[in-house]
């Protein structure tokens, strides 16, 4: 038997493409749901921490700082967590993008780069006080970083308080 290779019709290609975009969105949609999940993670541990902290402010300040410390701790690796999974997001809308150079059809990626840029894109601009969530996520968590730390300073015992 001869071996022929024979080359991909463009409408092959195309049908392709489609398919591999369909993969793609379900791994955006896949990355956006864990990242989420991750973050309310570590949001319900970081608030019961702080409400822990509230509650033996009173009755138990020694403890205070060594729970503000492990709460601290835990902002560090719900940092690195979130830039891990929003890695993750990036890789896989990048990966969209260059597919939709070949689906004249699709450019939902593109299109909200545009946007972003703060092009109109569909007759819609981008809010000027629109904040990004990456933007807002980071703020979050510094929030929460700078409460434990100045539980530390604050009920720490080289501390004098009146």
């Amino acid at each position: 038997m001869e071996n022929h290779t024979h080359p991909i019709k463009q409408s092959d290609q195309t049908d392709r493409n489609k398919q591999l975009y369909e993969h793609g969105l379900t791994l955006v949609e896949h990355e956006l749901q864990k990242f989420w999940f991750v973050f309310g993670a570590y949001l319900l541990a970081e608030t019961v921490l702080l409400g822990g902290i509230g509650s033996m402010a009173k009755d138990s300040p020694t403890l205070v700082p060594i729970v503000s410390l492990l709460g601290f701790l835990v902002t560090v690796v719900w940092w690195t967590s979130y830039r891990y999974n929003h890695s993750l997001y990036l890789l896989r809308v990048a990966q969209l993008k260059k597919l939709e150079a070949y689906l004249p059809d699709c450019k939902f990626f593109t299109e909200g780069e545009e946007l972003i840029r703060g092009e109109k894109v569909c007759d819609i601009k981008m809010p000027c006080d629109a904040v990004r969530p990456r933007t807002g996520i980071t703020l979050l968590i510094m929030f929460f970083a700078l409460v434990f730390l100045a539980a530390i300073w604050w009920f720490s015992p080289w501390q004098a308080h009146q």
